[in-house]
């Protein structure tokens, strides 16, 4: 029989930040469960559309910030930040990443609830 490389990713659905100020920042953090039979890297992007309540897009000045394996704050948009790299294989029970996050409230911005996709990507080392 054959054994072919595989991965599995285990991200929380929401991460829901306290209410905030203008000016004011707060952080939170998730964890990531990753299960892979290679080598591997986890990285996350996103952030790249804002929606308020009534699911329209907007442009908001706040900053959507996660913290990367070197430990430096990256502002989230187009490009993916490494969370984890060159990981071993992992055993049955996977491993566990925190994955810290920071929001920055801006006074441009009208109040309200905003929500935002952020995607977690697991590249295996084939």
């Amino acid at each position: 029989f054959e054994v072919q490389s595989g991965f599995m990713l285990d991200v929380p659905e929401e991460l829901v930040f306290p209410p905030l100020a203008p000016g004011d920042s707060v952080e939170d953090s998730v964890e990531v469960t990753v299960w892979s039979n290679t080598e591997w890297d986890l990285a996350v992007g996103g952030a790249l559309a804002v929606f308020n309540s009534e699911s329209d897009s907007v442009d908001l000045l706040a900053g959507l910030y996660v913290q990367d394996w070197l430990g430096n704050y990256q502002e989230l948009g187009s490009t993916n930040h490494d969370l984890a790299v060159a990981q071993e294989p992992t055993d049955a029970a996977g491993t566990t990443i925190t994955v810290d996050f920071r929001l920055e409230g801006a006074f441009g911005d009208p109040p309200g609830e905003y929500t935002t996709d952020v995607v977690f990507t697991v590249v295996p080392q084939l």
